[in-house]
């Protein structure tokens, strides 16, 4: 992205020195932000707060978990038993697939994230 920023300066910027210098102070705005991002990033992971993630997932499945094993695993229990019980109605499955699809994007992006900060950090 940056490079693309910095082709945009040289076109839009005749004088080189002026171009230069903005690309600069651009690059080292990136890098002051980057360096702030990180820095949340080890905060959350230093304290604990950074296993959010995970934990949403891990609910996400148990929802998902639930909802199959109320809905499609125990009508035939009850049928084999011969036990009378009643289940409501299964809510429409679009709602939930939706949440897990965001909270996998969600989880994926951050995990992303966080790895590539800490590969900039090491160079």
């Amino acid at each position: 992205m940056i490079d693309t920023i910095l082709r945009m300066v040289n076109k839009f910027i005749p004088d080189t020195d002026e171009a230069n210098k903005l690309a600069l102070s651009l690059e080292q705005e990136m890098t002051k932000q980057m360096e702030m991002k990180s820095n949340i990033i080890q905060s959350e992971n230093a304290n604990g707060s950074g296993k959010w993630r995970p934990r949403l997932m891990y609910m996400c499945m148990t929802m998902v978990g639930a909802h199959f094993v109320m809905y499609d695993i125990i009508p035939y229990f009850i049928i084999i038993c011969d036990i009378d019980v009643v289940i409501p109605m299964a809510p429409e499955n679009a709602h939930l697939w939706s949440f897990l699809k965001i909270g996998v994007g969600g989880y994926l992006g951050g995990r992303s994230a966080e790895k590539i900060t800490a590969w900039i950090k090491e160079k």
